[in-house]
């Protein structure tokens, strides 16, 4: 899901969703215009599947096929790997990652937002993360609009016990929408998810990253 600032939405009860191998009965649905987020991917976006439909499976992503499996909670295993602690900001899955400076903060797993991460507003200002950076201006978009971003380089920046070097990030310039959320340090984006199976289970409050092993 993207996130990039605020909006006005309608909701609806549908009789049933299905999903795969998963049928969720009396769903209620947001209602808001995607037109945007189509344009921005460059494919038709019918919808988001959120929270509801997450917390009662097991969801394996792998982007680098793409590919998304779902699984009955009952009889999934963890194939490799160790599960993680996942807690949750207005339903969103957050964990706990590492950079540069041996900071950690609390991150929004945004699997809809492309690059590697965006550091929230209030925590670009607080811990002082443009000082002494070079950086270039850009504009990042989501559900909610387009806003101002600064670009430039991590020392490094850990997830899931992978450490990747040099990574190109965003420090975000919002005055206002998903982006000044003061309680995350920022986003992190499909970039630093490639790497792994990003196996979530909402149910459980737990995540698990699972190395590939990618082709040069």
């Amino acid at each position: 899901m993207g996130v990039g600032g605020s909006t006005t939405a309608n909701f609806r009860i549908a009789k049933d969703f299905t999903l795969g191998p998963a049928t969720l009965k009396g769903v209620t649905f947001t209602e808001f215009d995607l037109k945007g987020l189509s344009k921005f991917f460059r494919v038709p976006v019918a919808g988001i599947v959120g929270y509801s439909f997450f917390r009662r499976t097991i969801i394996s992503l792998d982007l680098t096929k793409p590919l998304v499996e779902i699984a009955n909670p009952e009889k999934f295993t963890l194939p490799a790997g160790t599960w993680l602690p996942l807690r949750f900001s207005s339903a969103n899955p957050v964990v706990e990652a590492r950079f540069e400076g041996n900071r950690s903060g609390l991150f929004r797993l945004d699997t809809g937002a492309n690059g590697t991460v965006t550091f929230h507003a209030p925590y670009v200002e607080r811990e002082k993360l443009l000082e002494g950076r070079k950086t270039s201006g850009a504009m990042s978009g989501g559900v909610g609009g387009m806003t101002m971003t600064r670009i430039g380089t991590l020392e490094w920046f850990e997830l899931g016990g992978h450490r990747f070097e040099k990574p190109v990030a965003a420090f975000s310039q919002a005055k206002s929408g998903a982006f000044v959320d003061d309680y995350l340090a920022g986003n992190i984006g499909q970039d630093f998810m490639l790497p792994f199976t990003t196996v979530f289970d909402f149910g459980g409050s737990r995540v698990a990253f699972i190395p590939l092993v990618l082709k040069p």
